[in-house]
């Protein structure tokens, strides 16, 4: 059990064990720092978890105390060294902030002392500055004094932000082998010549390059950044440095974490085969594709490394789910009591064929429907859906009967172009 003012739902999915799970005292202690820091985030210092195992006949009764500590509220925030933006600007990127009026607001800075992300904000305020041009910037780690007498804290951070640069030339150097970058990849670059340096804009631009060259195979290429700067000139030289690698192959692709969902459902997404040269794009447009069919909550495509020139592409996916089933019922003074029923499914059996069923009486009305949908016939491009319906109404001076049936037929003419013509045929009768 966990114990902490009722709010034990908060804190048991943190515990990575549940009833009937062998006990592990590593994991309890895991537990509670994990519980510890949730504490913390949350603004509380001093905080005390205290654990207790009891041995039962048959397992062991895990007991969790909790004594949150005090809410620690930074009162004071300054900045040694802010010149060129102000206070305000600065201070939104970071996780502590000084109390505003009206801090309980939306919107306003409630002052809440954050020890879990404080070590991590000298690293964003270096982050600000490098998406600003200052190559120079320099920050200590953020000084805090806390006030255990009325629980507030005063922060403070020391910072010499130096010069903005702006880029004087950019150039692409490869170290151990030459390879020729698509004509698109430059064009899709961010950061300009004469623009100022923006550090984002040069992690966009790796990564334009790594997938370029990881799309021709080149599996472990890696892309760093040399910056010769010129002080005086406040100008700054960008050339990325390109170790390409071997070329490397598929050697098999394994799918993992599939509970339902059939092996071969999620393979045929996959656009790499074994055997097949490593490409960086058709990995990520795997993945893409995974997630169209909506059956898992998570995806994560792994490269696993099998020899100098031979990886496994490991599919590691989450099921979700894809079934509803519906029954209700009422009364009214017309049409007396009805009752519906109706389920549906987007992948029966893990085949990723879609089946719904409804029925719906009551004492002047009972309709029926039913539509099964198979978007790949037998693992192919093409598709098959299949639907009809009946449907009967009583009036005080006549009685309605119609049916139908659909009859459709597709096939997909690309990655993201499907084609489909549909065949409809309906019947309806009145008797009076």
């Amino acid at each position: 059990g966990v114990n902490e003012n009722d709010q034990k739902e908060k804190y048991e999915p943190l515990l990575g064990f549940k009833k009937g799970d062998i006990f592990d005292e590593g994991k309890l202690e895991k537990a509670k720092e994990k519980i510890k820091n949730l504490i913390l985030e949350a603004g509380f210092y001093s905080t005390i978890i205290e654990s207790k195992v009891e041995a039962l006949e048959d397992g062991v009764d895990v007991h969790i105390d909790i004594n949150k500590g005090k809410r620690i509220i930074i009162t004071q925030s300054t900045f040694d060294g802010l010149t060129r933006f102000d206070q305000t600007e600065v201070e939104a990127v970071l996780a502590n902030k000084e109390q505003q009026s009206f801090g309980w607001f939306f919107g306003r800075n409630d002052g809440k002392l954050n020890l879990v992300h404080l070590d991590l904000d000298d690293k964003r305020l270096i982050e600000f500055y490098m998406q600003k041009g200052f190559l120079d910037i320099d920050v200590q780690k953020p000084l805090l004094e806390v006030d255990f007498n009325n629980f507030s804290a005063k922060l403070n951070h020391k910072l010499k932000e130096g010069e903005q640069y702006e880029v004087s030339a950019i150039d692409i150097e490869f170290v151990d082998k030459k390879i020729a970058l698509d004509e698109d990849t430059r064009d899709d670059f961010k950061q300009y010549v004469g623009r100022r340096f923006n550090i984002s804009k040069i992690r966009h631009d790796m990564r334009l390059i790594e997938e370029d060259v990881g799309s021709k195979g080149y599996a472990f290429v890696r892309v760093t950044p040399d910056l010769i700067k010129d002080k005086e000139a406040r100008r700054v030289k960008v050339i990325y440095k390109v170790f390409v690698g071997k070329k490397v192959y598929i050697n098999d692709v394994i799918i993992a974490g599939n509970t339902r969902t059939l092996d071969r459902v999620i393979r045929r997404e996959v656009f790499l085969a074994p055997g097949d040269l490593y490409n960086l794009r058709e990995i990520r447009e795997s993945k893409r594709a995974i997630g169209r069919l909506g059956f898992f909550e998570h995806i994560d495509l792994q490269e696993r490394r099998v020899s100098e020139d031979k990886i496994d592409i490991v599919v590691e996916v989450k099921e979700t789910h894809t079934g509803k089933f519906e029954a209700g019922g009422g009364w009214n003074s017309y049409n007396g009591f009805s009752f519906k029923l109706s389920t549906k499914d987007r992948n029966v059996l893990g085949s990723s064929i879609s089946l719904g069923v409804e029925f719906e009486k009551s004492e002047n009305t009972k309709n029926t429907s039913f539509s099964i949908y198979n978007p790949r016939l037998n693992d192919s491009l093409y598709s098959s859906s299949t639907s009809f319906y009946t449907k009967e109404h009583k009036e005080i001076e006549y009685e309605n009967k119609a049916y139908g049936i659909s009859q459709g037929f597709g096939k997909r003419l690309s990655r993201y172009l499907h084609s489909s013509i549909n065949f409809t045929w309906d019947k309806s009768t009145n008797k009076y």
